[in-house]
């Protein structure tokens, strides 16, 4: 009972149901991270990033702990991230989506 339903949701715009939503709609609008492009993977460990169509940077961080990549960019979409200096900066759960 105490599930999350897409009524619920509808109604609260930090739900997990619009997150997808905006997800799938930059997925829509951006080429390079549709699911022809181009992966290269540029960090295995944490934080996990790999580059889409050579134009976009995903990192993610899915442990508590913060982390850093040895990358710059300019960040299009995410949470819990900062580029200070040539490096990116990801808070523990942070993920971010950068332009290159």
């Amino acid at each position: 009972p105490a599930r999350p339903t897409v009524a619920a949701q509808e109604n609260d715009p930090d739900s997990t149901l619009h997150l997808v939503r905006r997800l799938s709609a930059l997925r829509r609008a951006t080429p390079a991270l549709r699911a022809t492009a181009a992966t290269r993977v540029v960090s295995a460990g944490y934080p996990f990033a790999y580059v889409r169509g050579e134009t976009h940077l995903v990192a993610v961080n899915p442990r508590r702990e913060p982390a850093t990549l040895a990358a710059t960019g300019t960040l299009l979409w995410g949470a819990g991230t900062r580029t200070v200096a040539g490096e990116i900066h990801l808070d523990g759960f942070g993920y971010g989506i950068f332009t290159l």
